[in-house]
């Protein structure tokens, strides 16, 4: 299906002016000569105007059609009062005009008027039009617009609007509708303009048909077709564009007129009343929009959609409802043995096929789906009663499924059940997913106001009756679950526009059709109330309130849902479910992708509790009440979430703050005002102790960053003007609670922590009001902070930098206007009222002495600045210093001018500013102009820019010598062997062309040098190259002869830039001379770069359009030509360096002579003009050589880039404006091709691809078919080279894949065939198998294949369009690891890295099983159903081989990628209500993977690196077993525990310890929780002689201690538990694993303190095995788990420090400081959310360590 998006073309249509007929003009002047002594209507005149300028641009036309409509709008008030839409502008005027005569308006206003509505191409000219035709025939009625409506509906060549494009007049139409007179106009020939646009229609649809290949049956659909195929259609993709134009709005113009005008065209469509040519007329419509249907890969997603639309528009006309579903039913849904007879009679006699292609099983399970867009245009246009009509129950349907699992009652029935059965279909385009579920909401959308209607007895029908009763059998509980999926699955499908139709609210045709979820909710809740059933409403809400809870807190889907859900039910319940809601939402914070959605949730929740603690609140009686109670109502409302708040706000993670700041702080505020003063003075630490929460003096996380939050609070308090410019205070503790201590700001100011500083300026920069006035304390704020700031290493504080001085410029700015007009004001006060009491003149001029003295003090602020910019910019200076000053320096040139201060918005342009920056001066140009030569590229672009914007000439060199000296000196950095400096020279050289050669017409010399120096010494050169001199070369009389030519043809300006042009390029032409002679030498003293960096500045700089140019025109071609040659000399001149098989270390042949001679040569260039030091300083010849050639070809490249992207194109030179021709474009593209295939320096290709890219874009959206037939062309080239058996190229296959890549990314959007078509084809080679006598030197073409679907695939440019291919791609690369071939395998390893990272995303946090990182399993193969049946498959067989013989185990290359592919899930909460996409057949393969005996493996005979494959069995174990089944599979898997094989024990106790940390630590409910605590410590405390000594297997022994320590005694997965019933649950824990922590705390200190089992290194795993039970034993003793005393936890302890084992040191200092670090640890016997230090008993049973026996105090 296409893939154009809605109005796309509409939104980038270009702004074309009307083609103004001549014959308007001639009206006029008739009109003017047949009435000499009329005075023409400023109307006539505006029109005349726009009938006399042909020429005029669109702008110009729009200017005089207002200027026209404007006139005519104030004529009189009746014409005001036909448009009440109008501004009032117009209205309120007081000037009413005279009405034109009755003969200008007939004669000349109205014609013109309405000639030019119909000649617009685009809809705003036509908007311009309709007031003066509406005003004219209210003035005087006449059918001169009907007259013109008739000339455009024909087809007669005649007439004067034959040549429109069809879709530009069925548009015409479509607008016509939108006023009085055309509605009218449209409706009296409504018949005849159906009949005109179907007949278009039918000429489109002929023109797309015949587009179609002929052999239709052996080929597939288009996009699928071979490269050359594909390139057949882009070669006629605008022709194409131009049909699915005009079939799009033609067919939406033909349903507005269908769908607006029922009562006109039904008594013509009844089917028993209609004539026969009404009988052809349908037929031809029906006809035609089915074939757009049934074409669904030719015809645009529009086209069909708008198509099935017109289908049913036409079908709702035909009769009566029962008549129209019987119709509906045959033509589409029923078997032709249920036909019924007048249905089937009618379309008999229409002659309307409906193809099998279209209603058969292709219909409905192909990928386009053809009668998706039928059944969306059903539901969309068909009538209620239509659509409610019941269907006979004999009826025989051809698909079955849409009788499943009951038979349809009415149409609205069938088409959910259809609408679900795309929906549900896995292979479906990804644009026909966006169908499928836009057509879901609409149905949830028509239900739900069908819903309504049946419960409003004011609009019940006999059709919305009985409609609940059908609703309660479609819509059970099972398809309620089956429409939730949709969310759950597709919430974060990485197709935007999926996730929009699920979640966004949209519009269609004019009825809000909400997202799915709210839709859904709607509708059940409008049943619930027509069937009484609220508590069940509730129940369900309160369901699915906890479903979302449980769910993890890193799914987007949870925040958009929660945010939807939170007006239905209230605060209350949220509260009751999450008691910790606010501080988890925070958490969420620390996200940089989920913070919007958590603070978009964080804000409605709190602004909904704001509003229902209001209206709790809020009912005392009497003003003193009503006050307090308000007080009352924010310290209750602040209570929930203060202390939240403040602890977010002073962590330790900067993106934690960072998003809380940007995200929820501000919104916050806004909903309480007061509440900003609060988290202010608990920040300050004012009032802490007026808190009652019992948590209060932890409302600081960390002390270190309480600045930081401080900062931030009050910098969006700030914004919101909580905090004004004067309300900061001296004193270090102000006594004003609403003032801020100026020492806290000092203190910021000078902080270490960038942020907080960068935050600091924020503060003192923010303000809401654009004019606020600047006070003093502020500039000396900042004063203070810029000299301390300059030089900052951070680049987001650089960014964050300029966004805050622009901001307080820009303040600066208004308010110094804005004071400047109050001084003069009150001077002229002064002046004016000199008889006024003396009183009050003193009080002006005091107030006028204020505000100059105001002014003076910015002034010197800002003149200190320009001086403290200068002295930053330093010889020497570092890059964050120049580049801070520079664009401090652009900022003030951008906000305060050079010449003249721009005036700011609401000022008038004549504003008069107090006074000038001197920033143009001498001294600031040659500072700028030596940062021209900085060493980095941002500051010297910078600087190029600032340079740009001063006057020309610049200040200081105003003369042609000085600047011809600046140029010698440019010189001499271009042709540095630094690359630095060269592009400092070339910008040089850049300002100088703009500045001096275009500005000024100066005529400069490039170099100093002589005629004969630029041929270069003829005994260094052989016969070819003088030859080849000769070619490349403009003699001395040739370029006398151009300079004349110029002289005697052209402006004064254009021979300077024309000679300045072949002045650089006889440079280059030098330079190339001296390479292609001695390369060495060139590199190290004529380098080519800086050069073609210079040209390639000067070709961007080029006006094409101007006269300069277009009057040389065969000049400026002749340049292109030899700039297009010479950069073909420079790669063939560095081509062998950059091509050979090792270029690194290349050198080639001709100087390896030099290495014998290289002295004599140094001595001999000494002796030269050139500088021997520097040559021997340049480093290693190959070094030196290599980089001159790279470097070379990037510059070259990059030129050539620049000209092809920029010059104008033709196919033939001889148009007049072309520069470029169909050769050229093919030659250069060769170049860039064959410089891609060819170089293998990694640096140099990647550096041509930006310009092959830009080629290929330009091409592909070229009107031409010559030029947009090359990419494909050369595409099919590639790809033929892949399959050749004769490419060797570097690793990666070098720059091939860029070659590919170029091409299929640069497709225009709506349509990529090229793409489809080369995914197809490397997905073919690549899975095929290599030869068993391929040459592994060569590169094989399944090598080629993989790394270029690797470089597709990494490409973010193609974004979704590459999605349907990631199936295969891993498929691909799965099978790629068990390949032969060494090079297939690495290649797949690599693509299956890159596309784990695609699918996947980006790594949000280091551990890459985390969730957040993670997708689930129902959502992974909800977007990859193909995959689920591949990776079964394909596991079954790699654990038949690893199981086949534990003697001699062999791991299968592919258990490896798919094992750590399913480990990267997470376990879905809907897992279990899914048939298709369950996961219960991986489960025993998986399981059966813990028996391998291979744990760690390095190698394989095959050379794969396989490790931990226990372990990634374990963690593929985890997405499998859904969270309900968490307890079972543990308590059986531990059943299956047992001593005989200690590998198969490994495993086992590997998949429970990942798959409770799987599941306890995220989506586990509560009942599970309890069912862990209730029977694992009884199936634990049975597989405690895992423990015992009796266990020769110390790693066996380790893990259980593990899983013990994690989940029975630190327990810390309970902390992630919610709800009330947590306590419950921690009493349960205390007393139902006493015995299992009793036990094994017993061993661990048994085996710990005795003399024997002391000794290390007894065995294999010894270490760790005391490792964790020194774990045990410390972590029992902190937390008070062992009761026992002081002296004996202490005697404990210090024997484990003691002990001999490092390891065990290690762990318990580790452990000791972890816990002292962290202050008060967590007693479980306590409530939880309030933490105690450890308390001290007095008595304990003792603890002998001599007898080594311990006994423990077990809970009663």
């Amino acid at each position: 299906m296409g893939k154009l998006d809605k109005n796309k073309q509409l939104a980038k249509t270009k702004k074309i002016p009307i083609r103004v007929n001549p014959a308007w003009y001639d009206i006029i002047i008739e009109y003017k000569n047949s009435h000499p002594d009329s005075v023409l209507h400023a109307a006539t005149e505006a029109l005349e105007k726009f009938a006399a300028d042909a020429d005029a641009t669109w702008d110009q036309q729009t200017l005089y059609l207002k200027e026209a409509e404007l006139v005519v709008d104030s004529i009189t008030e009746k014409a005001l009062e036909t448009r009440p839409n109008k501004s009032s502008k117009s209205a309120t005027s007081n000037i009413r005009l005279a009405p034109p005569s009755a003969s200008q308006i007939h004669s000349v206003i109205e014609p013109i008027a309405c000639a030019a509505y119909f000649a617009a191409p685009e809809v705003p000219p036509r908007r311009h039009c309709i007031p003066i035709i509406d005003i004219c025939h209210a003035l005087l009625p006449s059918t001169c617009f009907l007259r013109e409506y008739d000339h455009y509906i024909t087809h007669d060549i005649a007439s004067p609007y034959a040549a429109q494009p069809v879709a530009q007049k069925a548009l015409a139409i479509y607008t016509t509708l939108d006023f009085s007179l055309g509605t009218t106009v449209v409706r009296q020939r409504l018949l005849e303009t159906i009949r005109y646009l179907v007949e278009c229609l039918g000429v489109a649809v002929q023109k797309a048909e015949a587009m179609i290949p002929e052999d239709r049956e052996s080929q597939g659909p288009p996009a699928t077709a071979e490269p050359e195929a594909a390139g057949s259609q882009t070669s006629r993709a605008l022709i194409l564009q131009q049909i699915m134009s005009d079939v799009q709005y033609t067919t939406k113009t033909l349903l507005a007129l269908l769908s607006r005008h029922p009562g006109d065209l039904r008594p013509l469509f009844d089917i028993r009343s209609a004539m026969p040519e009404d009988h052809r007329l349908i037929s031809r419509l029906l006809d035609y929009s089915i074939t757009v249907c049934t074409h669904a890969r030719l015809y645009t997603n529009e086209c069909g959609q708008l198509s099935g639309m017109a289908i049913a528009a036409v079908l709702d006309l035909l009769g009566d409802p029962e008549f129209v579903r019987e119709t509906t039913l045959e033509l589409f849904f029923v078997a032709p043995e249920s036909s019924s007879p007048r249905a089937k009679a009618l379309i008999q006699n229409l002659g309307v096929i409906v193809p099998a292609d279209v209603k058969g099983e292709l219909g409905w399970l192909d990928d386009d789906a053809p009668m998706l867009n039928i059944v969306k245009g059903l539901l969309a246009n068909l009538g209620k009663p239509v659509l409610l009509t019941p269907i006979p129950k004999s009826l025989q349907f051809l698909k079955k499924g849409l009788i499943s699992p009951r038979y349809p009652s009415n149409l609205h029935h069938l088409l959910f059940t259809a609408i679900a059965h795309f929906c549900s279909q896995s292979n479906l385009d990804q644009q026909c997913k966006v169908v499928a579920f836009e057509t879901m909401a609409i149905w949830l959308t028509t239900t739900r106001d069908l819903l309504q209607e049946s419960n409003d007895k004011r609009f019940g029908t006999p059709f919305t009756n009985g409609f609940v009763d059908t609703i309660r059998s479609v819509l059970d509980e099972n398809a309620s679950d089956q429409v939730l999926g949709y969310v759950w699955n597709l919430w974060d499908d990485p197709v935007d526009a999926i996730q929009h139709k699920v979640c966004i609210r949209t519009a269609y045709r004019n009825l809000p059709v909400r997202s799915i979820f709210e839709t859904l909710l709607e509708v059940v809740d409008i049943r619930s109330q027509i069937e009484d059933t609220r508590e069940t409403y509730q129940m369900f809400l309160g369901k699915l309130l906890a479903r979302l809870m449980r769910m993890d807190w890193h799914r987007k889907v949870k925040f958009a849902l929660l945010s939807l859900l939170l007006p239905k039910i209230g605060t209350e319940p949220f509260l009751a479910a999450q008691p910790d809601l606010v501080w988890q939402t925070l958490q969420v914070h620390s996200s940089l992708v989920l913070a919007p959605r958590a603070s978009s949730l964080l804000i409605s929740f709190l602004e909904q509790r704001w509003q229902e603690t209001k209206s709790a609140g809020g009912r005392s009686p009497g003003n003193e009440d009503v006050k307090q109670s308000r007080e009352e109502v924010i310290e209750a409302w602040t209570q929930l979430w203060l202390s939240s708040l403040c602890r977010s706000l002073t962590s330790s993670s900067d993106v934690l703050r960072r998003n809380i700041v940007g995200h929820a702080l501000q919104a916050i505020f806004k909903i309480c005002p007061e509440s900003f003063w609060k988290v202010v003075h608990v920040l300050e630490r004012r009032e802490v102790g007026k808190w009652s929460s019992p948590l209060s003096e932890y409302m600081i996380t960390d002390e270190a960053y309480r600045m930081n939050a401080l900062i931030a609070v009050i910098k969006v308090g700030r914004s919101l003007d909580l905090i004004e410019g004067d309300s900061y205070a001296n004193d270090e503790l102000p006594t004003n609670p609403h003032q801020i201590s100026i020492q806290t700001l000092l203190t910021a100011i000078h902080h270490v922590d960038p942020n907080l500083r960068i935050d600091t300026l924020g503060l003192i920069c923010e303000s809401r009001k654009s004019t606020a006035e600047v006070t003093r304390v502020e500039i000396d704020l900042l004063r203070a902070f810029l000299p301390l700031n300059m030089n900052c290493t951070s680049p987001d504080f650089r960014q964050k930098f300029s966004g805050h001085i622009t901001k307080f410029f820009t303040r600066l700015r208004g308010s110094l206007f804005a004071q400047y007009r109050n001084y003069q004001s009150r001077l002229a006060y002064v002046q004016k009222n000199t008889q006024k009491p003396q009183a009050n003149i003193q009080a002006a001029q005091a107030e006028s002495v204020a505000i100059k003295a105001t002014i003076d003090y910015a002034h010197n602020f800002l003149l200190w600045l320009v001086e403290h910019i200068a002295a930053s910019l330093y010889p020497g200076s570092s890059y964050q210093r120049i580049s801070t000053a520079l664009r401090l320096l652009s900022l003030l040139i951008k906000i305060f001018g050079i010449d003249r201060t721009p005036a700011p918005e609401g000022f008038a342009k004549a504003a008069e500013f107090p006074f000038q920056l001197p920033i143009a001066t001498v001294r600031n140009v040659k500072l700028l102009l030596d940062c021209l030569t900085n060493p980095f590229d941002g500051n010297r672009m910078q600087a190029y820019e600032v340079l740009v914007a001063f006057p020309c000439p610049l200040p200081g060199f105003e003369e042609r010598e000085e600047v011809q000296r600046l140029l010698w000196w440019a010189l001499e950095s271009v042709t540095s062997t630094r690359a630095g400096e060269s592009d400092g020279g070339a910008i040089v050289f850049r300002l100088i062309f703009v500045k001096y050669v275009v500005g000024l017409g100066f005529d400069l010399d490039v170099e100093v040098a002589k005629a004969s120096e630029l041929v270069g010494t003829n005994h260094e050169r052989g016969s070819n190259v003088r030859q080849e001199s000769a070619v490349f070369k403009i003699s001395a009389s040739e370029y006398s002869d151009i300079i004349k030519e110029l002289d005697s043809n052209s402006s004064n300006a254009a021979p300077d830039i024309l000679a300045f042009a072949h002045k650089l390029c006889n440079l280059l032409q030098k330079q190339i001379n001296i390479a292609s002679t001695n390369l060495l030498r060139a590199a190290q003293s004529h380098p080519m770069h800086g050069s073609l960096l210079a040209l390639q500045y000067l070709f961007s700089e080029l006006d094409y359009n101007s006269a300069l140019v277009k009057d040389n025109l065969v000049l400026w071609r002749r340049t292109h030509d030899q700039v297009i040659l010479l950069v073909n000399r420079v790669c063939a001149t560095v081509m062998d360096v950059l091509s050979n098989p090792s270029p690194e270390g290349n050198m080639p042949a001709s100087f390896q002579e030099m290495e014998e001679t290289i002295e004599e040569m140094i001595e001999e260039l000494e002796e030269g003009d050139f500088d021997g030091t520097a040559i021997r300083e340049s480093g290693p010849k190959h070094q030196v050589i290599l980089s001159c050639c790279w470097r070379a070809v990037k510059e070259a490249s990059s030129l050539l880039g620049v000209i092809l992207l920029r010059a104008p194109l033709a196919v033939s030179k001889k148009d007049s404006s072309a520069f470029l021709d169909h050769e050229d474009i093919v030659d250069s593209g060769n170049l860039f091709r064959n410089l891609l295939t060819s170089i293998r320096h990694r640096g140099a290709f990647s550096a041509v691809y930006p310009s092959y890219v830009s080629l290929c874009a330009r091409l592909l959206s070229a009107p031409q078919a010559s030029f947009s037939d090359l990419p494909s062309i050369w595409l099919q080239d590639h790809i033929a080279n892949i399959t050749s058996s004769n490419i060797s190229v570097t690793r990666r296959s070098a720059g091939l894949p860029l070659c590919i890549l170029a091409i299929v990314s640069g497709e225009p959007a709506y349509r990529k065939p090229l793409l489809t078509a080369t995914m197809k084809r490397l997905v073919k080679i690549a899975s095929e198998g290599p030869a068993d006598n391929a040459d592994q030197a060569l590169d094989l073409p399944q090598v080629h294949a993989l790394n270029i679907l690797r470089t597709i695939f990494m490409d973010a440019k193609l974004g979704t369009d590459i999605l349907p291919y990631l199936s295969d791609g891993l498929s691909l690369a799965i099978d790629g690891f068990s390949s032969p071939s060494w090079a297939v395998r690495n290649c797949s390893v690599m693509l299956f890295s890159t596309l784990l990272q695609r699918t996947f995303g980006t790594k949000k946090t280091k551990d890459e099983h985390n969730s957040m990182n993670n997708l689930t399993s129902r959502e992974f193969f909800t977007r990859f159903p193909h995959l689920l049946r591949y990776l079964l498959r394909e596991l079954e067989i790699a654990v038949k081989q690893l199981l086949m013989d534990q003697q001699v185990p062999r791991v299968h290359p592919g258990l490896y990628p798919i094992l750590t592919l399913l480990s990267r899930l997470h376990p879905a909460l809907m897992d279990e209500s899914d048939t298709e996409l369950t996961m219960t057949s991986f489960v025993p393969l998986v399981m059966s993977c813990a028996s391998s005996s291979i744990f760690k493996v390095w190698t394989t005979p095959y050379g794969f690196f396989l490790l931990k494959t226990r372990e990634m069995t374990a963690r593929a174990l985890v997405p499998l077993i859904a969270s309900t089944n968490l307890v079972p599979t543990v308590i059986r898997v531990l059943d299956s525990c047992s001593l005989t094989s200690q590998n198969e024990l490994h495993g086992r106790l590997l998949q429970v310890q990942f798959l409770l940390r799987g599941h306890l630590y995220n989506v586990t409910s509560h009942e599970v929780m309890e069912d862990f605590v209730t029977h694992l410590p009884r199936v634990i405390a049975s597989k405690l002689d895992i423990l015992m000594p009796a266990n020769p297997c110390n790693i066996t022994r380790a893990l259980m201690l593990d899983i013990i320590t994690e989940f029975f005694i630190d327990s810390r997965w309970i902390n992630l538990h919610i709800g009330d019933d947590k306590q419950d649950l921690i009493k349960s824990i205390a007393q139902k694993f006493a015995d299992v922590r009793g036990a094994v705390f017993n061993q661990c200190a048994k085996e710990m303190f005795n003399g024997d089992n002391n000794k290390p290194g007894l065995s294999v795993g010894h270490y760790l095995l005391r490792q964790q039970m020194a774990k045990i034993i410390v972590l029992s003793v902190w937390s008070g788990l062992s009761y026992l005393s002081d002296i004996l936890a202490t005697d404990a302890v210090m024997k484990l420090l003691g002990d001999d084992d490092y390891e065990v040191r290690l762990v318990t200092l580790e452990l000791l400081n972890k816990y002292m670090v962290a202050g008060p640890v967590t007693r479980y016997d306590f409530y939880t959310s309030t933490y105690y230090p450890p308390d001290r008993y007095d008595a304990f049973h003792s603890i002998s360590l001599q007898d080594e026996t311990v006994v423990l105090n077990t809970h009663n």
